[in-house]
């Protein structure tokens, strides 16, 4: 077996020896062309070099600065790396009250069933109690407050809640054993 490449698509392929000399054809692009030894990729129509696009800083991508290879920072791509917060035009991260109210109440309607309860609730809890502490400190929204308090406070009650029934199925279950036994 021979390596070549297709001189259509550059796909590398394998031909058998007494194939050389012979047409072929490409089992990807359905290209003909002649087996020959030490065939070589077709060059390709654009170049491979690395050169990212600029980046774009500022107000809804104003101003454009080229890329540096002195710059120590490594570039993603042609936007600016998120931090996974929507950031208002003041700088703050925007609230996630609805969210973690969401979070809440789906954790105190799905409390019977305990771990889906245990994992809504903790959730709610922890997302709630950073929100906060971000609020407190300044560095986001603080117009969500209330939503993010009450869903906090609904996750809390889901994992006591959660746990409660976990209990309760526990002592069932022993009583029912009792019983049996």
């Amino acid at each position: 077996m021979i390596p070549l490449y297709c001189t259509s698509c550059g796909k590398e392929l394998c031909v058998r020896d007494e194939l050389l000399g012979n047409l072929v054809r490409c089992p990807i692009c359905e290209a003909v062309f002649t087996a020959q030894m030490g065939m070589e990729p077709p060059p390709t129509p654009y170049n491979l070099a690395f050169e990212p696009p600029p980046v774009r800083i500022g107000a809804r991508g104003s101003e454009v600065e080229p890329y540096s290879a002195a710059d120590p920072k490594p570039l993603a791509g042609p936007w600016p790396r998120r931090t996974g917060r929507a950031i208002r035009s003041d700088g703050m991260a925007a609230d996630r009250g609805a969210l973690i109210l969401a979070l809440g109440i789906a954790g105190l309607v799905a409390s019977g069933c305990v771990i889906p309860g245990w994992i809504l609730g903790n959730i709610a809890t922890r997302m709630g109690t950073a929100d906060i502490d971000r609020m407190n400190r300044g560095l986001m929204d603080p117009s969500g407050r209330g939503m993010t308090m009450v869903g906090r406070i609904c996750g809390i009650i889901a994992v006591i809640l959660s746990t409660l029934s976990s209990l309760a199925a526990i002592f069932v279950l022993v009583m029912y054993l009792i019983h049996v036994i």
